[in-house]
Order: C-alpha cells, then structure tokens, then sequence
C-alpha cells in the first residue's frame, strides 16, 4: 500500500467519524452531532447530522431544532495530516419563537452548503472548522441562515 496521509488512510480505511460540535449562527449559538462515512476508495463523505441552536433575534427568545443530510468531497491533497471537504445536502427544522404574544412554531426544509477543514491529532482525532449557508424554501426564523464553528472528530473502526 503507498504512504497515506492520516486524512486519506481514515478515509481508505472506511473509517466512519463521529463529532461534536459547537458553532454560532446568524439567530445565537448552537451544538451539533453528527456522522461521516466515507464512501471506499474514492473523495466523496456522506455523512447527517442533528443540531440545536438557541436565540434572541428581535429581542424574543427562539430555539430550532433540526437535521441535515449531506454529501462532501475532498477536491484536493492539503497535506498529510490535513482534510478539506466541499459539501451540500438537504436540511430540516423545526422552528419555535417565543416571546410574542402568541407563540410561533413550525417546520422548514431546504438546501445547505458548505466547507470544513479537519486536521488530524492522532490517525483517530481530528479538531475541525467549518462554515455553512443554509436556503430554505420555508422558514419560520428567515429564508437564509449561515453557521461556522469548531468539531472534534473521532474515527469509529
């Protein structure tokens, strides 16, 4: 086998990674969790997540909750313990703001796009970054929302 970096062993490997991660957003702050799975022998990562962010736009308290389902590719070699995915998918959430006289609530769903940089400590831990642009078709909180935060990344064998 050639000399692999620890980012393209863990992902030729089949690796799956599990993370955590905390990031800001247009609407406060936010966790998420989440799954990548590689699929074998090629750049591409699909991979869902589950999130929670929390909120005052307008001086009201809101909270959504929600998921994405997404597919990344790894467009090119950064170095041997770095990681660079592209990534889009499909996004859901469900939307509560309080605060007003009546409370608002309700679902949306639409696209999500985005970049995360990883790099790895060991070849089963990674610190991430990452940014994302969410488009929704149907939103209760806004049509646009943006994330970008930090992840810890732990490779499942």
């Amino acid at each position: 086998m050639p000399h692999l970096s620890k980012a393209q062993y863990a992902r030729l490997e089949t690796d799956r990674n599990v993370y955590g991660s905390i990031f800001l957003t247009d609407l406060g702050w936010g966790t998420k969790f989440g799954l990548n799975a590689p699929v074998r022998n090629s750049p591409f990562v699909v991979g869902g997540e589950l999130y929670g962010e929390w909120g005052r736009p307008f001086q009201v308290s809101s909270s959504s909750y929600g998921g994405t389902f997404n597919v990344g590719v790894a467009p090119f070699f950064l170095g041997y313990n770095f990681n660079f995915l592209i990534k889009a998918g499909l996004t859901g959430v469900y939307d509560i703001l309080n605060g007003l006289p009546e409370s608002h609530r309700g679902f949306g769903y639409g696209l999500r796009g985005g970049a995360e940089a990883q790099y790895y400590i060991t070849r089963d831990v990674a610190l991430g970054v990452f940014g994302n642009q969410s488009y929704l078709f149907k939103g209760y909180l806004g049509k646009k929302r943006y994330d970008y935060g930090i992840s810890l990344l732990f490779n499942i064998h």
